[in-house]
């Protein structure tokens, strides 16, 4: 019965002109356009939007990765040097280093007497000394520790007393002493004065607190 009903209804859609289909067609898209116009799309994108924004799953190509749970390491915080304090105590220490070859150099100069400038100050081995032994001997001579002189056509260096209140009453004035000297300067004076032995001993290296180095070979 059920059956019969439904065919019914087909051959009586079927035999519907094309005319009429087309009618009831465009009613039905009508309806579902006009009910597609009502709906608020804004509205229903914020609704949704919880159950779109989720993280993909994802597949391994190969197998799953192995969990094997890092030993945690242990984080050592060093405490940062104070570079400000670092920098003081190498200034320190240099002042210090500068004070005892001063000393030791003119202590040096005292037991030569007179000598030839060049032959004093000159270290065969190592042209960085040569300059060092220079700007020592600049303090005995700034202080008036030292004098300077030209004898025969050659510069003479001896240990003096430095000036009192009175000499420098009498005009006496102190004169920085400044001697440039390079590389090949140092190895013709050598040459020419026929250097073997430096009159100061050569200096160890001394190591300074933040690693560097003062003085070179």
């Amino acid at each position: 019965m059920d059956d019969d009903n439904g065919n019914d209804k087909l051959n009586k859609f079927y035999s519907l002109s094309e005319n009429e289909n087309r009618k009831i067609r465009m009613k039905y898209r009508n309806h579902i356009e006009g009910f597609t116009r009502s709906l608020k799309w804004e509205n229903i994108g914020i609704r949704a939007e919880p159950f779109f924004d989720r993280v993909p799953k994802i597949d391994n190509m190969i197998g799953p990765l192995s969990t094997e749970q890092k030993e945690k390491r242990s984080i050592v915080r060093h405490t940062r040097e104070n570079k400000n304090s670092i920098r003081k105590e190498d200034i320190k220490e240099q002042e210090n280093e500068t004070t005892k070859n001063v000393f030791q150099i003119g202590e040096i100069l005292e037991q030569k007497g007179q000598v030839n400038l060049f032959e004093f100050i000159v270290n065969p081995d190592s042209f960085s000394q040569t300059v060092e032994n220079i700007f020592y001997l600049s303090f005995l001579i700034r202080d008036g520790k030292a004098l300077l002189d030209e004898k025969d056509g050659e510069l003479i260096i001896e240990r003096t007393d430095p000036p009192d209140e009175e000499d420098y009453l009498h005009g006496i004035k102190k004169k920085q002493f400044v001697l440039e000297i390079d590389e090949n300067t140092w190895k013709e004076i050598i040459e020419v004065y026929d250097i073997k032995e430096p009159m100061i001993p050569t200096r160890p290296k001394v190591q300074m607190n933040n690693s560097k180095w003062y003085g070179l070979q």
